[in-house]
């Protein structure tokens, strides 16, 4: 019998796991791969996401460190660049695995290559079936990431203008004919028609991929081989894809003894796609409140709690992500041409990738501004259409 276990490696699980050792909670992580396993990611992990974590990340693993976002559209481009990193790259192999560990040395069980396959929430435990067996725990906190079938007990499945599809490639440097700054990340928009693609800098290679709304990101693997060609790589590259959730979308967060955390909650900016921070934080706030239980009367009514404290802390930020995001697929060449061609635009975004702004105050900030933005690009449509006639 566990105080708690925890479904999941990844990020938010390994990270719910070490609370939980430090709190002195009994706790077992389940996890269905062996580490290190290969993660499909583009590895860019926010100055916001480390600020969760109670260790510094080794050098080792910073592959490399962002400093600059080049966006592009149409064939314009746009820079923000700061003094303040943006993120710092990483290889998710390495980098859960490192998380892992940190788990363990908290004095946590692990099983590796143990998958879970169902979870019996009772009066006063729940039970775990895995392949291997079962537990029972006081409380479980599912952490299986986007595409786990465990979470579909607590809340809905997703349709599919709620989750998004992204394909990525992992490319050597040599033999690019384009050039890419170790220190910038570089994001296009209008791929597909209304998805994104980007190309991430990881010292010795590049992770290179594309995303979109499954609901309107149609035959994926041709746009990535276009996407890869357009930018001067092999389009017969091996891809690898993945579904991550749509965030800001209101979901069922808890039953009475069962949390989800991370991708399996819905917790991600639909902007970005950046997730890594919300798993951490999300897994850390359902420990916090599973030791708060455990330590009064053992109600596990007190897990209402763990919805109302990810609201408040992230809540808001990821419905206006899905706001900004909704406004781009609806409105694409209005938002697409602000984005790659007003400086002011792109740099108060970097701001919102390094949390000193929200998407509330960026919005507030940005919509009011549209029009004018809009009237100045006519005028120079129109200066550009008289000059070409005279």
């Amino acid at each position: 019998m566990f105080d708690l276990i925890v479904v999941g490696g990844g990020p938010a699980g390994s990270s719910a796991a070490r609370l939980a050792g430090n709190l002195g909670l009994e706790t077992l992580l389940l996890e269905k791969e062996q580490f290190p396993r290969y993660k499909a990611c583009g590895g860019a992990v926010t100055e916001q996401a480390l600020s969760y974590l109670d260790f510094d990340l080794p050098a080792h693993l910073r592959e490399a460190t962002i400093f600059a976002m080049r966006v592009h559209y149409e064939g314009r481009s746009i820079e923000a660049r700061g003094e303040n990193p943006l993120a710092v790259m990483v290889s998710r192999s390495a980098f859960d695995a490192l998380l892992l560990e940190k788990a363990r040395q908290s004095g946590i069980t692990a099983r590796m290559g143990e998958r879970v396959r169902g979870l019996e929430e009772k009066e006063n435990a729940v039970e775990v079936f895995t392949d291997q067996g079962a537990y029972e725990a006081t409380f479980v906190i599912v952490a299986e990431g986007a595409q786990g079938t465990l979470q579909h007990g607590i809340r809905s499945r997703d349709r599919k203008d709620e989750y998004g599809v992204c394909l990525v490639a992992e490319i050597q440097n040599e033999g690019t004919s384009q050039e890419y700054p170790q220190d910038a990340i570089d994001i296009h928009f209008g791929i597909g028609g209304m998805g994104y693609g980007w190309v991430f800098p990881h010292g010795e290679y590049r992770s290179v991929g594309i995303g979109g709304l499954a609901s309107s990101l149609h035959r994926p693997r041709r746009i990535m081989a276009g996407f890869l060609r357009d930018r001067g790589f092999d389009p017969n590259h091996r891809m690898t894809g993945h579904m991550i959730p749509a965030g800001g979308i209101r979901r069922t967060l808890a039953s009475r003894r069962i949390l989800l955390a991370g991708d399996a909650a819905g917790l991600l900016d639909s902007f970005t796609g950046e997730g890594i921070a919300y798993a951490i934080r999300s897994g850390q706030n359902a420990v916090k409140v599973i030791g708060d239980s455990l330590s009064s009367s053992g109600d596990s009514e007190a897990l209402r709690e763990y919805q109302t404290i990810c609201e408040e802390e992230f809540g808001a930020n990821l419905r206006y992500s899905l706001l900004l995001a909704r406004l781009m697929h609806r409105f694409p060449g209005v938002l697409f041409k602000l984005l790659a061609g007003s400086q002011d635009v792109i740099d108060n975004f970097a701001r919102v990738a390094t949390a000193q702004w929200t998407y509330e105050r960026y919005l507030r900030w940005l919509i009011p501004r549209m029009p004018k933005y809009l009237l100045q690009r006519q005028r120079k449509a129109a200066r550009s259409a008289g000059g070409n006639r005279r």
